[in-house]
């Protein structure tokens, strides 16, 4: 059975304690397409610049998802430069953001994708994930991850968009703060109150909880 994932698809700028790696495929929706094809057929949704690098999106077709509405804008691809330091490489730090066509993009027409019946909605702006979700034709099951900017600064537009989905993804930090809670069993189970059946809360290296 199909899925199709919004999300972002950028270029990572990234430095850990043993180097520097530049220009590397990343964003929300190449990350959980990457994971979710060796389960299932992927369409990826998302914008790049023109600087994005053709072999990337040689990359995520060789590995057998659909492309078709990666679209390309005149501009600069999402951008994100980040730090991993060796005292917790759990915890990356944000050192920089360029959206780039990002800032403007929102999705219009996705044709006969609109049928596909499972949906993700990777991290990205709540109102464009919501702009999204209008035009899928009655999906039978749909997912939604966030993060803390979106959590701090749309909160009403995250609580909003809860209320539509089965299945809510969040890390701890952004359970905690969305529910008010700091047992991670009752913020799951408050998270569930808001509208999503469904409850992953991702614990890093010490794996996830499921509610």
């Amino acid at each position: 059975m199909s899925l199709i994932v919004l999300g972002t698809v950028a270029l990572d700028n990234v430095k850990t304690p043993v180097g520097v790696k530049r220009n590397m495929l990343g964003g929300s929706a190449s990350h959980f397409a990457m994971s979710a094809r060796l389960f299932t057929k992927v369409i990826l949704v998302a914008v790049v610049g023109t600087d994005f690098p053709g072999q990337h999106a040689r990359f995520l077709k060789r590995k057998g998802i659909n492309v078709d509405s990666l679209k390309q804008e005149e501009g600069k691809t999402f951008q994100w430069d980040g730090e991993y330091k060796k005292e917790d490489l759990n915890a990356a730090l944000t050192l920089k953001t360029e959206l780039g066509v990002l800032a403007d993009y929102v999705p219009r027409e996705i044709g006969p994708h609109a049928h596909v019946p499972n949906v993700f909605l990777a991290n990205y702006d709540p109102d464009v994930q919501g702009a999204f979700l209008d035009l899928m034709k009655k999906p039978r099951l749909v997912g939604l991850d966030s993060m803390n900017l979106w959590i701090h600064h749309k909160k009403p537009a995250v609580l909003k968009l809860m209320k539509r989905v089965d299945l809510f993804v969040a890390n701890d930090t952004e359970a905690r703060d969305l529910s008010g809670e700091r047992n991670l069993i009752k913020a799951a189970r408050a998270l569930r109150k808001k509208g999503p059946r469904l409850i992953v809360v991702k614990k890093g290296e010490h794996g996830v909880l499921f509610y």
